[in-house]
């Protein structure tokens, strides 16, 4: 029963989290000229992001093996890995964390320190449920969404 209440309790809050980003990303988006800033931030991005229909199907699986794989290894391996040569699942948390942004520098200053947050959350959100399955879920729903919102947003014309 405790695990099934950690479960539901993380979700709980994963669910708050992303209603939280939801919100307040619509809001951003109402402002004027922010499809202009949204595409100006993914310019950088534009060679790996899915413009097309096809690029967006094969995005698809780009985003689910990112999801399972960069979990598997940053939360799975790496994180234990580095607590039991520290003697602390903590720093293990910390220092895979900030691997895991450094993996993401090819999203600039911004990317990395996002990644490494991002990756936090997911290490806490394993730590917790005692398994890999909610953390890479989200990741790759998360990858799913950022990459496809992203390439549309290119894709787009031009506000006149």
């Amino acid at each position: 029963a405790g695990d099934l209440v950690r479960v539901l309790v993380t979700l709980a809050v994963v669910a708050a989290a992303v209603a939280v980003f939801a919100f307040l990303s619509r809001q951003q988006n109402k402002k004027p000229g922010a499809a202009a800033r949204v595409k100006e931030s993914a310019a950088g991005l534009a060679k790996i992001l899915p413009v097309t229909g096809g690029e967006r199907m094969v995005f698809v699986i780009v985003a689910l093996t990112a999801g399972l794989c960069e979990e598997f290894l940053y939360r799975g391996w790496l994180l234990h890995f580095l607590g039991a040569a520290l003697g602390s699942v903590w720093f293990g948390l910390i220092l895979s964390s900030f691997a895991f942004g450094f993996a993401h520098i090819y999203q600039g200053r911004g990317g990395m320190i996002g990644s490494t947050l991002v990756g936090a959350v997911f290490g806490v959100i394993y730590l917790v449920c005692g398994g890999l399955l909610l953390a890479q879920a989200l990741h790759a729903a998360m990858d799913l969404w950022n990459g496809i919102s992203l390439g549309k947003a290119l894709a787009e014309p031009d506000e006149g």
